[in-house]
């Protein structure tokens, strides 16, 4: 560790002490973008307008023309791109959900944030995020937050946070539609039309996609009941504003998300065939006022998101429809006082809740099992900005106290059969009986010296925090992989990061960053086996479950060269290499029978990645390559190396063609995974190959 960070600082000081350099424009044929990212202003790290450059923390700023010179058909798939990212869509558009998480977090969406405009969409019930329902033409940029963000934002925020910061309408009337047409028959189309007038705003947007799959089962697992697994999908949103004045503004937004997507499993019944599938419906509702004075500023918001879950599954012969209601719901008000030039002051209060009510509906029996939670949150935060040398020197301490409660949560079966009989001991009406208000105090310091408006040395000191997810802690029920047992037991995760970094611009377009931390976590929430198991039909399952195993160590760095046109105009030219280690460092056995898994790398987490990418952008002709590798992942606990144990290191290169008539009509060409490398996911999926697409998009 301590040679990584010498190492990776040493090229960002020794740099930032000798060189100075002047910051450039550039233009796209539709934004006007910055040469450098350093001089990009963001508002995710303090809740107020800063340029990175005076921030004393990682964070990266993804801008609209990158979205669109990219193959993005989902908002995530532009992150992997990022160093510290590690993305999850091995299935492209045909896959039921993204895992995006920061700094070692592994496959637990719900170790890293994730805002729409500032409103959380991890759910309380699973930590996931339904990264599908957004609209990637509604995005105007994303900005990632590296290291933990609880004492800003509280609960997720372990890794760090990922707020995407949609379009805000112009003058006048504005629009697009497009289509596309990829391989497995993929058609996809996307409109949108929005407008202001300077008093009132608003506009609505909508996306379909139709496809009919590919088969993700290896070919010695292949037989009549394994097929392609199809996606059907549409959604649509809109909002609408109002400038009450100069100073203050209230907008609200609603939007509807409906996806079905196969399993890839075909089961014969009597009566006939069945393809499974699992079917995503979302809504979500936000209100936002916002206000400011000669020398403050304030927000009051609310929202409401909710999502049903069904899916058809066949196990053991039972035939059964796992149906989910998920709930998340929450309010918060913020204010922040400027005192001078050189302070401001932010205090604000937080309410959040969330529910999981589900049910699995047998077929082939009377059997109705159901599960039950609610969670309710609250929090008061305080953080301060302190400038001072003429703005060289920057400190910004925070403070934030959660207070969160597990309750009415339960576990029953209703006409019970042989089908449920393994699942009768679990039975409970009280599973939160003993369940206790628990408190989470998320200080941070974080300070930086400026040497110029292009080069900086920075330090933080942070804590965050997780809270067992809802699901966690009232499902029993039986995976492809094992016997999943419920804790309600589980207390909140921590992690305590220490982190060093730096920037600095060469010759007026060349930018490396730099940064090293060390994570210590404690309490960690991992699904570990007790060494029992359970038969499931005539296939033996081991018992899981959720448990506070200790403490974790985490630790890495990311480096990242940028090149933004300065002899060649319209070229930008990237690379980054990321190392994490993350480990178990103790482990503390809850059973007899628990598997000691200490010393044993996390799983989903792999050592290094690195991505690299060119794109060029001209009057006639417009194109972009991109390279993502990504070394080896362990997908058991015991960091079994079996071909169906780990994800092999892989890479996948990607590039995108496009002409664009009079800034109004584009026709593109593209594809993701050029290579078509595969690789398990699991022990009997397979990732998706190729993905070849052709769009056509006009803008007016």
């Amino acid at each position: 560790m301590k040679n990584l960070t010498v190492s990776i600082l040493s090229i960002a000081l020794c740099a930032s002490f000798s060189l100075r350099a002047q910051q450039q424009v550039q233009t796209d044929s539709q934004d006007t973008t910055k040469a450098t990212q350093l001089d990009e202003v963001v508002v995710s790290t303090t809740k107020t307008e800063a340029k990175i450059i005076n921030i004393p923390t990682r964070v990266q700023k993804v801008p609209v023309y990158r979205l669109r010179a990219n193959n993005v058909f989902m908002v995530d798939d532009i992150l992997s791109q990022i160093s510290g990212v590690n993305v999850s869509r091995s299935d492209g558009v045909y896959s039921k959900k993204s895992t995006v998480s920061l700094r070692g977090m592994g496959s637990d969406q719900g170790r890293t944030l994730v805002l729409v405009d500032g409103v959380p969409y991890n759910k309380y019930s699973t930590g996931s995020v339904n990264w599908n329902m957004i609209n990637p033409y509604d995005v105007d940029r994303i900005e990632v937050v590296k290291g933990p963000g609880s004492s800003l934002y509280g609960g997720n925020a372990m890794g760090g946070t990922i707020n995407i910061i949609t379009r805000k309408p112009r003058q006048g009337v504005h629009g697009h539609a497009a289509v596309d047409y990829g391989q497995y028959n993929t058609v996809g189309a996307n409109v949108g039309v929005n407008g202001s007038n300077g008093i009132v705003f608003g506009g609505i947007s909508g996306s379909y996609r139709h496809g009919n799959g590919f088969n993700a089962y290896p070919q010695n697992l292949r037989d009549s009941s394994t097929i392609a697994a199809p996606v059907s999908e549409y959604s649509a949103g809109g909002f609408l504003g109002w400038n009450i004045d100069k100073d203050n503004t209230l907008v609200f937004n609603a939007s509807y998300y409906d996806g079905t997507r196969g399993t890839g499993d075909r089961v014969f019944l009597k009566d006939g065939t069945l393809d499974t599938k699992g079917r995503y419906q979302d809504q979500e509702y936000r209100l936002k006022y916002t206000g400011r004075g000669q020398n403050n500023s304030w927000e009051i918001s609310g929202f409401y998101l909710d999502e049903k879950m069904s899916e058809t599954k066949y196990k053991s012969k039972n035939l059964y429809d796992v149906i989910s209601d998920r709930a998340d719901w929450g309010a918060w008000a913020s204010y922040i006082h400027q005192l001078g030039s050189h302070v401001r002051l932010l205090a604000g209060l937080e309410y959040k809740g969330g529910l999981v009510n589900g049910k699995d509906i047998y077929r082939t029996s009377t059997d109705v099992v159901t599960n039950r939670g609610k969670s309710d949150n609250l929090a008061a935060l305080v953080q301060a900005e302190f400038s001072f040398a003429d703005g060289h020197l920057a400190i910004i301490p925070a403070l934030r106290y959660d207070i969160s409660h597990f309750h009415d949560a339960a576990y029953t079966i209703e006409n019970g059969t042989k089908a449920t009989s393994s699942l009768e001991q679990f039975v409970s009406t009280g599973l939160a009986a003993d369940a206790k208000w628990i408190g989470a105090l998320s200080p941070k310091l974080s300070l930086q010296y400026k040497f110029n408006d292009v080069s900086r040395i920075y330090a933080s000191v942070s804590s965050g925090w997780k809270p067992g997810s809802l699901e966690d802690m009232c499902w029993f029920g039986v995976t492809k992989k094992a016997f999943s047992v419920a804790n309600p037991l589980l207390k909140p995760e921590t992690i305590y990061t220490y982190e060093i970094g730096g920037d600095v611009m060469v010759l007026g377009s060349f930018t490396i960053s730099a940064s090293a931390y060390y994570s210590d976590g404690r309490d960690f929430i991992y699904q570990v086996g007790n060494g029992e198991s359970v038969k499931d039909g005539k296939i033996e399952k081991p018992v899981m479950q959720y448990q506070n195993i200790g403490r974790a160590q985490i630790y890495g760095g990311e480096l990242d060269l940028v090149y933004n046109s300065l002899f060649t105009k319209g070229l930008d030219v990237f690379a980054n290499y990321t190392y994490t280690h993350a480990s178990i460092l103790e482990y503390h056995k809850t059973q007899d029978g628990d598997t000691d898994i200490t010393g044993k790398y996390m799983t989903y987490t792999p050592k290094h990645t690195t991505a690299a990418g060119i794109t060029y952008r001209s009057r006639f002709i417009n194109a972009t390559v991109a390279y993502n590798w990504m070394d080896r992942q362990f997908m058991s606990d015991d960091n079994s190396t079996k071909e169906t144990d780990i994800i092999k290191a892989h890479g996948s290169l990607n590039a995108k063609l496009w002409y664009t008539l009079k800034n109004m009509l584009t026709f593109s060409v593209g594809g993701s995974n050029l290579i078509g490398e595969t690789y398990y996911t699991s022990k009997d999926q397979l990732s998706m190959g190729r993905y070849i697409y052709g769009k056509i998009e006009f803008r007016f």
